[in-house]
């Protein structure tokens, strides 16, 4: 490594702090919950999903060890369970029996929940697990997948999930997720088709909510719709809803659920462009609309969505425009780029001004969500990271895509190491760890150094424990990138990196 690259300073290594438990004080306890395979639709045991003791009861139930371990190993011929022991895992989400408690602000549960013990399960799985992870820092006060999302859900059928599945190794339950969703289409077309029908926030989470599904559990819904094809109807629907905002009166309560499903959805986009596309994409334009419109928020606050200020997601979306744009030119149809090409004289000015932006907006002091209370120095130290990270990430970016440089290119490399400098004081198996696949996986495609390509091989397959099947797809893709020595953009093919 160069002097140039070697002289980034993140300070002394930082402490060693625990995480804190979840306590639940004021919840209902229904049962625990044990990793059963959900055989799905007049197959399983719905009534039987939830389990009134730690242990399983009997030895030729079928349990799964969720989590970095997969499935558990196989027993000798002859050597069962003992019936009163649940196989765990070590380090994975189903190690122990899980603690089914959902909270009392929640209650009382729709028909759909208090019925069918299975449909309970997965909602406290999303509650107690997927909400943790969809969020750089999870607060469990002030996490909107563990608050704000439940209420609507538990107002709305449409807004249940399957990613439980993932986590243990096994397919989607198709026949129990086509029962699910089987009105919710229906319902969007007709809200996307009347002009003067007012956009709900369930309509629109619904639009976001298929969209996250599709990403993270492909063919979920028993055939492929594109995640980008859900993106495409949420986003018309955030432009309709915003309108909808400007014209008409809101409760302090509808600006909450709007602002944190703005956040949820320019992640998605502004990452899913980033990522790949035309340049003759929709505009990605209303990320500021929102912002402009509700000028009260900072934008030098860490969204506790994103993991980044609302000014970087606000850059990285013209550098995603910009970025596919010069691809089209810079690529040739074979996947190669074109060594003779450069950018004209438009994109060279509008780069170097998206260059002078991050790097303003990098001095600038950030600090978490007012709404997020209590941050421990661990963990806002890693959303001051983070958001740092993607900073750098857009604006290799913008070197790699726009000007055209190599990998090798001192440009290139000096934000690479950055990104690997900011990587370094994030701790393995947290939630921020998930929310640094986009660097990580700019970093990755990018170094040239082995040593510094297997440490981050082993952060994707630390995230990877997740169950989110984009991590798997984007550590493949950049696999594929080291073994062929080609961009990754021409190799992309449906991989969400984010």
């Amino acid at each position: 490594m160069s002097q140039k690259h070697a002289q980034y300073n993140f300070g002394p290594p930082l402490p060693d702090l625990r995480p804190k438990e979840d306590v639940l004080e004021d919840a209902i306890f229904y049962g625990y919950d044990l990793g059963f395979r959900d055989a799905d639709i007049n197959q399983n045991n719905d009534l039987g999903a939830i389990s009134k003791t730690t242990s399983n009861g009997e030895s030729s139930r079928t349990v799964m060890g969720g989590g970095r371990g997969g499935f558990p190993p196989l027993q000798p011929s002859g050597i069962g369970l003992q019936r009163s022991v649940l196989p765990r895992m070590t380090g994975g989400y189903y190690d122990r029996p899980i603690l089914i408690q959902i909270p009392r602000n929640l209650e009382p549960l729709p028909l759909k929940l208090r019925d069918n013990p299975m449909n309970l399960l997965y909602f406290h799985h999303f509650l107690n697990h997927t909400a943790k992870i969809l969020v750089p820092y999870d607060d469990p006060s002030s996490n909107p997948f563990r608050t704000v999302l439940p209420q609507m859900a538990t107002r709305n059928d449409h807004l249940l999930t399957s990613h439980r599945a993932k986590l243990l190794r096994q397919r989607e339950p198709e026949m129990r997720i086509a029962l699910w969703v089987q009105d919710i289409f229906p319902v969007l077309r007709l809200a996307l088709g009347d002009r003067e029908q007012i956009i709900s926030n369930t309509s629109l989470a619904t639009a976001i909510m298929l969209a996250s599904l599709e990403i993270i559990s492909p063919t979920a819904f028993g055939y492929e719709i594109p995640w980008q094809t859900h993106l495409n109807l949420a986003r018309d629907l955030m432009r309709r809803r915003l309108a909808d905002l400007r014209r008409t009166s809101y409760s302090l309560e509808e600006d909450r659920v709007c602002s944190f499903l703005w956040s949820w959805l320019a992640y998605l986009d502004v990452l899913g462009s980033l990522g790949g596309g035309t340049g003759s994409d929709p505009s990605r334009s209303w990320v500021l609309e929102y912002t402009m419109y509700n000028n009260a928020d900072d934008q030098y606050e860490i969204d506790c969505i994103m993991g980044f200020t609302t000014k970087c997601v606000q850059l990285l979306a013209q550098v995603s425009e910009l970025a596919r744009h010069c691809d089209m030119q810079r690529i040739r149809s074979d996947g190669q780029a074109r060594p003779e090409w450069i950018p004209d004289t438009d994109c060279v000015r509008r780069a170097q001004h998206l260059e002078r932006e991050l790097m303003e907006s990098m001095t600038q002091p950030s600090h978490p969500c007012r709404h997020v209370q209590n941050v421990e120095a661990r963990d806002r130290q890693e959303m001051v990271l983070m958001n740092e990270a993607f900073h750098w990430a857009g604006l290799v970016h913008i070197h790699r895509r726009v000007f055209g440089k190599s990998s090798g290119h001192a440009d290139v490399q000096g934000p690479v190491q950055r990104i690997f400098s900011c990587t370094e004081y994030v701790r393995a198996g947290g939630t921020a760890e998930t929310g640094f696949l986009f660097p990580m996986f700019t970093a990755g495609c990018n170094t040239l150094d082995e040593d510094q390509r297997s440490r981050i091989l082993e952060r994707f397959r630390s995230v990877e424990g997740n169950g989110m099947t984009q991590v798997h797809k984007a550590r493949r893709l950049m696999e594929r990138v080291w073994m062929t020595g080609q961009p990754w953009e021409p190799l992309l093919c449906t991989e969400f990196i984010g």
